[in-house]
């Protein structure tokens, strides 16, 4: 067999600042450019690390999720406030149109002319599922109810997926989606420079605008207006890209529908979503839900509600799932 050559690859940000990879000669740089544009972009956003995530929902709900043991992830399209998709869209345009970020890019050139010719989400399924980082947010049970359901902060807790599935929290401060944007193109340039033997004896070496739309998709789905920053929201977000679906055999998530707000809503779940060929060719069934805590929020039959839920837990083995109340006070 033979073996892996490894040469060490140095990659900087916008404030210079300096990560360093190991990578082999066997493919472009660009191939492994989301390692260190992770790195930077934790710093940009300054996330804490979550040991749980909560999500906010009806008795009704609450009742649904853990009898069925199934998470709905919504179509991208159809969240609450229908402008996201446009909004991140919006980000990733604006700084391509600065040619200060653009310049001397032939990817980056390319990729330009690519999403003005096209609608780049309408070759993917993307859905999304949401979850604050407050445990005990008064405006939360307001909006959505009185249950809070405390999943472990991790995405491979809801087993293996047919698609990518991302994890992170959402990103409000318009400042900061921007210089994300600009972080990824300024890795990608960064990359041409280092594969530039490669692209100079052949241009289809060059980031394809299909992968690079790919990325950014997943960068943007996690932006939001600021105004909904009290939210705290983390998110995850589910994604076919349907040509590599297709090319694969793979089926995509079934996709569901219900009625919303006087809309059609399209969404899937995680049964829909799960794929176990990583591990089997036996037919399984997705894990248990992730569940670590419940907490129950200031309602008149408070009590009540958290026994009930505690039975509920035990009937469907969640045994060691904390039911606590919320410390707000209720308002007669």
């Amino acid at each position: 067999m033979e073996a892996k050559v490894f040469h060490r690859v140095s990659w900087h940000d916008l404030n210079g600042n300096e990560y360093h990879d190991w990578q082999t000669n066997k493919l472009p740089t660009w191939f492994q450019m989301g390692r260190p544009f992770g790195y930077f972009a934790d710093k940009i956003k300054e996330s804490v690390k979550l040991d749980q995530m909560f999500h906010y929902t009806s008795a009704d709900g609450a009742l649904a999720i853990l009898q069925s043991g199934r998470m709905r992830f919504t179509d991208y399209a159809y969240l609450n406030d229908m402008r996201e998709i446009t909004h991140g869209l919006d980000v990733i345009r604006s700084v391509l149109e600065d040619e200060t970020h653009t310049a001397g890019s032939p990817t980056l050139t390319k990729l330009k002319a690519h999403l003005e010719d096209v609608d780049p989400s309408s070759r993917y399924n993307i859905y999304t599922t949401s979850f604050s980082s407050d445990s005990d947010s008064l405006s939360q049970f307001r909006l959505y109810g009185p249950v809070a359901l405390g999943f472990e902060a991790n995405p491979n807790g809801f087993g293996f997926f047919k698609g990518d599935i991302r994890f992170d929290h959402v990103v409000y401060d318009p400042e900061k989606q921007v210089r994300l944007i600009q972080t990824f193109f300024d890795i990608l340039k960064q990359s041409e420079q280092k594969d530039v033997a490669w692209i100079k004896s052949d241009e289809s070496k060059l980031a394809p605008a299909d992968y690079l739309t790919s990325h950014l998709l997943q960068i943007a789905s996690f932006f939001k207006h600021r105004a909904f920053s009290d939210e705290r929201e983390v998110r995850l977000v589910y994604s076919e890209l349907l040509e590599n679906m297709e090319n694969f055999r793979q089926e995509t998530a079934k996709r569901q529908f219900r009625a919303s707000g006087g809309l059609i809503v399209p969404f899937t779940d995680t049964f829909n979503m799960y794929d176990p060929a990583p591990f089997s060719d036996e037919e399984q069934l997705p894990p248990k839900l992730p569940l670590k805590s419940v907490v129950i929020g200031p309602v008149a039959q408070a009590e009540a509600l958290a026994n009930g839920m505690r039975n509920l837990l035990s009937a469907e083995g969640y045994h060691d799932v904390e039911v606590a109340l919320s410390e707000a006070p209720f308002r007669t």
